[in-house]
């Protein structure tokens, strides 16, 4: 009697546990961004896109600048060493 109710306890118990997981494909992302292009640097391939066809303005010319610059008149393979304490710079404003 005791092995039969144990048995029935058992599987009562197993009945209710789900050990079937559902995998899904996760759902697109949705990000809150009015245009974007996602793409894999080494393939190429586009990953994501939300409104790749419209035209936005730069969102920070002051870092397109700086890289621009950076480009143009510093060698890109040159080291650079910084010192133990470097000098401390206020931030850029161009108030665009």
């Amino acid at each position: 009697m005791k092995k039969a109710i144990a048995s029935l306890l058992l599987v009562s118990t197993l009945s209710f546990c789900n050990f079937k997981y559902i995998f899904a494909a996760p759902s697109a992302p949705d990000p809150s961004a009015a245009g974007m292009v996602v793409i894999d640097a080494t393939t190429g391939e586009v990953l994501f896109e939300k409104n790749k066809d419209v035209k936005y303005p730069p969102a920070s010319p002051t870092k397109l600048m700086t890289a621009l610059l950076t480009l143009e008149n510093c060698n890109l393979d040159e080291k650079v060493t910084v010192g133990a304490t470097p000098p401390t710079i206020e931030g850029s404003r161009i108030y665009i």
